[in-house]
């Protein structure tokens, strides 16, 4: 069962690179909460949450970077924009794609079985937290 905290995007463990999903220009993440199953390199903390939620992350995506292409099969997630403009491609079951641009204190959700990029469309850094919960089942 998991208890009541508190912890710091400095107390959390991070990863820092290039071409994040295959794509380009650099990001940085920081697992504040959770663990991010799409990031091998984190261990995370699996016994932060009791319910489906999965992670919270705190990531800052250089001016011009892309995040690129990834799956989500059994998890939604909500990206809240805190600065700059970003730029969401989700490509839904069905084959359809939708496109959503946001800017600070704005979020966008992806329902699960889609696949989504997110490009920084902005001037500067695009910072902004990324959260998902498992609708099938706790990894």
């Amino acid at each position: 069962m998991s208890k009541n905290m508190k912890r710091t995007v400095k107390d959390a463990e991070s990863i820092s690179g290039e071409g994040f999903a295959g794509g380009h220009g650099h990001m940085d993440v920081a697992v504040v909460l959770g663990k991010d199953p799409d990031i091998a390199d984190i261990k995370g903390h699996t016994d932060d949450f009791d319910s489906g939620i999965l992670f919270l992350n705190w990531c800052s995506l250089a001016e011009g970077a892309l995040c690129g292409a990834h799956p989500h099969k059994v998890d939604e997630e909500v990206y809240y924009i805190m600065k700059g403009r970003g730029k969401m491609t989700i490509t839904n079951p069905d084959g359809t794609q939708e496109v959503f641009e946001a800017g600070p204190d704005e979020a966008i959700k992806m329902k699960w079985g889609s696949t989504h990029s997110f490009e920084n469309v902005g001037e500067g850094d695009c910072i902004f937290l990324a959260i998902a919960a498992n609708v099938k089942y706790k990894y």
